[in-house]
């Protein structure tokens, strides 16, 4: 939390301070204009605090050290990552260049999403996943906020400890945020972590380096990410991967889907924020179904 307050303007610092315990917020949401709006899991707090422009341009100077030019490319994208892999999420003016996003300004919302480790939540799934020392290819399905890449993490961190080698491809630096070159996070012994490289270009780059047993990946979507983790599966790599959606026909209706309709993947466990963020809703083992239901 550390991370996140010292990029913040003092006034909201101070605001924050006054809330009492800071280690339950899991968002930050700033709106010119608006209160400042905190979440403790999917409870909302609305403070008194109006959130002004000049808020967010502070942030942004905080988190670029003064060079807002330097993360043009991340606020672009949508977001810029913090150490630690807090997410600091932006909108504002969309400015379009050959009908894709060439600038992002006048910047009128934030959100600060707030990377938490969970030791032991996979405990409950990892006999769902390890069978008799073989990984299951598994995908991680739910919307935003549901806890994927929490759970993702710490899937890593127990098949590392188990013995396995695992490669973690981290695009964005939220599932294993590195700082002098070892993870701030635990993600396991046996894990090793390409960052800053785009998905599909570091799962081929892993089988070729470093012959992982296991390749972790975050937030697939397009038809270069299932060629990618189809040929890990034809190189004998097994490989843990999550997906926004609601349901597995929503897997089925994307880019991804032949990686089902072919047989490549063995796992599908859906999560909810029904009973808190985490929530197992369901194990799909029997994959057959989803393709003819």
């Amino acid at each position: 939390m550390e991370n996140i307050l010292r990029n913040l303007p003092l006034n909201i610092r101070e605001e924050l301070k006054n809330i009492g315990n800071l280690n339950q917020v899991t968002e930050i949401r700033l709106r010119v204009g608006r209160k400042l709006c905190i979440y403790y899991g999917v409870d909302e707090v609305n403070l008194s605090y109006i959130v002004s422009r000049e808020d967010l341009i502070v942030i942004l100077k905080n988190v670029s050290s003064n060079s807002i030019y330097s993360v043009q490319q991340d606020i672009n994208n949508g977001f810029v990552t913090l150490e630690g892999g807090h997410r600091i999420g932006v909108v504002g003016e969309v400015v379009l260049k050959d009908e894709k996003i060439g600038n992002i300004k006048n910047i009128s919302s934030m959100n600060i999403r707030i990377a938490r480790q969970h030791i032991g939540i996979s405990d409950k799934i990892l006999t769902s996943i390890l069978i008799e020392g073989d990984i299951q290819n598994t995908i991680i399905l739910s919307p935003p906020l549901c806890g994927k890449t929490t759970l993702l993490r710490d899937l890593i961190r127990n098949i590392s400890n188990r013995g396995k080698n695992v490669c973690v491809i981290d695009e964005r630096a939220e599932i294993a945020p590195m700082s002098q070159c070892k993870c701030v996070l635990d993600i396991g012994e046996r894990t090793d972590v390409i960052s800053g490289c785009i998905k599909d270009l570091g799962m081929r780059m892993a089988v070729r380096s470093m012959a992982p047993d296991v390749v972790a990946v975050d937030e697939i979507g397009t038809k270069g990410d299932a060629e990618a983790l189809k040929y890990l599966a034809r190189s004998g790599v097994k490989f843990l991967a999550t997906i926004h959606g609601n349901s597995p026909k929503d897997i089925m209706n994307s880019d991804i889907s032949s990686l089902v309709e072919n047989g490549y993947v063995s796992r599908i466990i859906q999560l909810s924020r029904k009973n808190g963020i985490g929530t197992i809703e369901q194990i799909y083992t029997d994959i057959e179904s989803i393709i003819r239901p």
